[in-house]
């Protein structure tokens, strides 16, 4: 059984997402631009779009000195999440993200996306406070951002452009989620940054992993059998 309110798309042509095979395929937005999206149809009949990378080769661990700056979603990615009309979504990934900032503050940041709005996650400036200790992390699962205040009575994690959201964590942890994340740069010696006297050693960030992908959910459909599953 088809659910009619996840057959079409809310900026594209009208896609009979239940009729898909798992595989690539291609949407049509309302202004005629193309978007190459892959199809996975589940075995508990939902189909999902994927958008993302794979076969990167993301290393560092425990870095202190080289810079990061990588995209996990292209341009393409984006617009196409821009343009579907999901009702669920995911992120399934092997990436760890951890910046550790100690005393110090670096102009690091990551970019997240949610439909049409981009937001800039990053460290507040704690300026020239040597009692400052902050991490920001993605979670195990790859769905959130975590922004650890290290016990500390204020949060200054500082999630900048991101709206507050409901949560059961402590004042000093706040979290992020339902996004996903574009981009990354880790860059403990960029523009403006400081460390205080023979504490720069305590800085550092860990970034690894092979693949990123967005899933969102496009219908939800009879169960299938054979060769239509992923």
């Amino acid at each position: 059984m088809i659910d009619d309110a996840d057959v079409g798309g809310g900026g594209v042509d009208e896609v009979r997402w239940c009729e898909k095979n798992s595989g690539p395929t291609t949407v049509v937005d309302r202004n005629g631009r193309r978007h190459a999206v892959h199809v996975s149809v589940r075995r508990d009949g939902s189909v999902w779009a994927r958008v993302g990378r794979s076969a990167m080769d993301w290393t560092a661990v425990d870095e202190r000195r080289h810079r990061i700056q990588t995209g996990l979603l292209d341009d393409d990615d984006v617009d196409a999440l821009r343009v579907l009309a999901y009702t669920d979504h995911c992120a399934l990934t092997d990436v760890r993200l951890r910046l550790r900032v100690r005393a110090g503050w670096s102009p690091s940041y990551v970019v997240l996306v949610d439909g049409a709005e981009s937001r800039i996650v990053s460290v507040r400036n704690a300026r020239g406070d040597c009692r400052f200790n902050t991490s920001l992390t993605l979670a195990a699962d790859g769905q959130r951002l975590v922004c650890d205040g290290g016990g500390q009575a204020a949060n200054k994690c500082g999630m900048r452009n991101v709206p507050p959201r409901q949560s059961p964590s402590p004042a000093t942890v706040t979290a992020a989620d339902t996004w996903f994340i574009k981009y990354v740069s880790m860059d403990l010696h960029g523009p403006d940054h400081w460390y205080c006297s023979g504490l720069e050693q305590l800085n550092r960030y860990t970034f690894t992993g092979s693949y990123y992908y967005a899933y969102v959910k496009m219908a939800s459909c009879s169960v299938p059998t054979g060769g239509l599953l992923s």
